[in-house]
């Protein structure tokens, strides 16, 4: 105690009256502005679970719902066959087979439905083809008129080259024909490709399916 009035004598009653009140004041001050500002900092880095439910607070930056990439919003596929406008379409993502028979305005008269599986899910650039009934390989199978006829939207190139006057390339410029709008939508369309002239036309009319 001795020590403690030594030092008061020597530092602290010396000081003039108002000298000591400015003096606690500028400690009172800096204790207040550390307690606040030490506030302020556990309030910036603290979301509560409210905001984070109501959606008030953003998720922080790298977290896994800001990094997952969003799925792709639609693909496209070729629908080729026995539907009723074959063609491209854009499908939402996760669509089946069975959607894009549909988005093809269905399936034509003959179609074999069984041709392919109509709840596969479909993949961005495939090609859907639904088969005729009858057809394999791209030929018509049985007896009578109709039988061994090239389906113009389903033969291959192998197929195609089986057909009089129709070689490797022709056959190849049948396919790319095909590719680029959507199959053949009826015999005369075979006159479209280059090559094919008229009388070459009308010796594969008969010998050619849809």
């Amino acid at each position: 105690m001795k020590l403690v009035d030594g030092l008061l004598e020597r530092h602290w009653r010396p000081l003039p009256t108002l000298a000591r009140k400015a003096f606690l004041g500028l400690a009172a001050a800096i204790v207040v502005l550390a307690v606040v500002l030490g506030t302020q900092s556990n309030q910036s880095q603290t979301v509560s679970s409210s905001d984070w439910l109501a959606g008030s607070a953003p998720f922080p930056t790298g977290s896994p719902a800001a990094a997952a990439p969003a799925p792709s919003a639609s693909v496209l596929v070729q629908v080729v066959g026995a539907v009723k406008q074959p063609g491209v379409y854009s499908l939402p993502f996760g669509s089946r087979v069975l959607d894009a028979v549909f988005a093809a305005g269905g399936f034509d008269s003959g179609a074999d439905q069984s041709s392919t599986n109509l709840a596969r899910v479909v993949n961005d650039g495939e090609q859907v083809m639904i088969a005729t009934l009858g057809v394999q390989n791209g030929s018509s199978v049985g007896f009578g008129a109709n039988s061994k006829l090239v389906n113009l939207n389903l033969a291959d190139v192998a197929t195609l080259d089986t057909l009089p006057g129709i070689g490797p390339t022709l056959a190849q410029r049948i396919i790319d024909y095909r590719a680029a709008n959507g199959g053949f939508r009826s015999i005369s369309d075979l006159g479209k490709v280059a090559g094919i002239g008229a009388s070459l036309m009308e010796k594969l009319k008969t010998l050619v399916s849809l």
